[in-house]
């Protein structure tokens, strides 16, 4: 029996693994994948596997794995990359899966099949933040198990992922002492994380980044609390009730949290020890002012999918004797559960069976965004045929125009930056190819040092989603439904045209190349 339920448990995995990456991989061919982040990603990883350059681990965040995944990298062509890294991320996303069905039984599997952070984090571009998914769940098993220093090696792995994720693995300690009584365990993750999230935004990130930090859109989000962690954290003992006010009076903070535990039909607040590791995960996005962060359609939920499925798994227990004191019939409790996580799928995740996976609102969403057509044939013959592989040339790309021939490149910006340059602010000579590639990538990513740099061809595309740099509209059925966004983005079309010739033209997609 046990050998059956183990070829079935690698069949889910291989088969969800394939799901994820199969329709991540068909966005990327289809062009609706982004340089943030994906494109960022590739760079990083080529530049960090081919040319040493090691600081850019630490290229606004602190990514210690992006080392290792480079280095493996380099075994495959570089064509290979997009593909290759997708299906992994896929992969160890789904990996959850085999504990679970082995453990737990098919309803844990179900929920978390269908969780919707779980789609959002393997659709949404590439992101390191889908590593600490396996590694919380193999905290939280082996915790289970006994096994806890290799709980621990587990939580102080999830450190590494990113440096937000540290405070994490300080909540994991608590978490062990709390739940578990493993006071010795837990103090060391408690300390460990604080410490390394300490060092890592006041020390390492400034160092190899020479100030980043402190213009990053990451900080800004807080500085309504104030400015270094002392502060925030002082402005949160001191006035709580504006901390509270703050996150109750915005309607969006507030969706987000019923979301994430309606579509598991609020069981997890019946195991609240459980959710202690997903504290921090649900603090930054509710202290934070960016609405990425609270948008529970991006990766930023990736640290609650292990902490909030195990709270459900033991949860359900509790709700079934909750649900049989109501007098309601026993046999129909798990299909009513069932019911409510396949309801939470079809009304939030985006997968096949999302409600606009079928109706033409979401750009990024709807069907046609996982079927590369002939306009996208098109516009990829363009590119190669009209902008040189060189790599010292500079593009700004739509954020939107996502390739990797565009972002294997000396400079690649996002779109209006470089345009309005002038072209003799930047003498190529001043940098190596085999070096440091730019103060930008050595990570003084300000504008005034995007300014310094003038792009040689720009690419945009007036038919799919408007975007000035990372910042895009919503596209509802064909249209920006931002009329600022709109003007900003048509505008700096306009200026572009009068700084470069169009050198290829079709649809509403251009290739421009810089004036002489």
């Amino acid at each position: 029996m046990e050998t059956k339920e183990c070829r079935q448990s690698i069949y889910i995995f291989i088969a969800l693994a394939l799901i994820l990456s199969s329709l991540a991989i068909c966005k990327y061919v289809s062009l609706h994948s982004t340089v943030f982040d994906l494109g960022i990603f590739l760079r990083l990883f080529y530049k960090i596997g081919a040319y040493g350059q090691l600081g850019l681990f630490s290229f606004g965040h602190l990514l210690p794995f992006l080392v290792p995944w480079s280095l493996f990298l380099q075994l495959f062509p570089l064509s290979f990359a997009p593909y290759i890294i997708l299906l992994l991320q896929s992969s160890l996303l789904s990996l959850p899966s085999i504990w679970l069905l082995r453990r737990y039984g098919y309803v844990a599997l179900t929920a978390f099949v269908l969780y919707f952070p779980l789609w959002y984090n393997a659709l949404n571009d590439f992101h390191m933040d889908h590593m600490a998914v396996p590694l919380l769940f193999g905290f939280f098993i082996l915790a289970e198990q006994k096994k806890i220093w290799l709980a621990v090696v587990c939580a102080t792995c999830v450190a590494l992922v990113k440096e937000p994720f540290a405070l994490q693995t300080a909540a994991c300690g608590f978490y062990l002492m709390i739940a578990s009584r493993k006071l010795l365990a837990g103090t060391f993750l408690l300390l460990f994380g604080i410490l390394y999230f300490y060092a890592a935004t006041q020390y390492m990130i400034p160092a190899f980044t020479a100030g980043r930090l402190s213009e990053s859109v990451e900080v800004s989000a807080f500085t309504w609390m104030g400015h270094g962690i002392e502060e925030i954290l002082l402005f949160i003992i001191k006035h709580p009730l504006t901390v509270i006010s703050e996150i109750f009076s915005n309607a969006v903070k507030i969706k987000y949290v019923i979301a994430i535990f309606c579509v598991l039909g609020f069981i997890p607040l019946l195991r609240p020890l459980m959710l202690i590791p997903a504290l921090p995960i649900m603090g930054i996005a509710l202290l934070s002012m960016h609405d990425s962060y609270y948008a529970f359609t991006t990766h930023y939920t990736a640290g609650l999918i292990a902490p909030f499925i195990m709270a459900f798994i033991k949860g359900m227990p509790t709700a079934g004797s909750l649900w049989e004191k109501m007098r309601l019939p026993k046999k129909i409790f798990v299909p009513c559960i069932v019911t409510v996580l396949i309801l939470g799928h079809v009304w939030l995740a985006p997968s096949f069976l999302y409600r606009y996976f079928w109706i033409p609102k979401h750009w990024e969403r709807h069907i046609t965004a996982y079927i590369p057509t002939e306009r996208d044939a098109i516009i990829k013959n363009a590119l190669l045929s009209n902008i040189p592989a060189n790599p010292d040339i500079s593009i700004s790309t739509q954020n939107n125009i996502n390739l990797d021939y565009l972002v294997y490149r000396r400079h690649i910006l996002v779109f209006p930056d470089g345009i309005m340059a002038p072209v003799d602010r930047v003498n190529p000579s001043e940098y190596s190819f085999n070096g440091l590639i730019s103060s930008i990538e050595h990570g003084q990513y300000t504008q005034a040092n995007i300014e310094k740099i003038s792009a040689d061809y720009a690419v945009i595309d007036v038919k799919r989603p408007y975007f000035v740099n990372d910042n895009g509209c919503q596209w509802h059925y064909g249209k920006c439904t931002d009329k600022n966004m709109e003007e900003t983005f048509l505008d700096m079309v306009a200026k572009t045209k009068e700084r470069y010739d169009i050198i290829y033209e079709m649809d509403g997609f251009m290739i421009l190349k810089r004036k002489t």
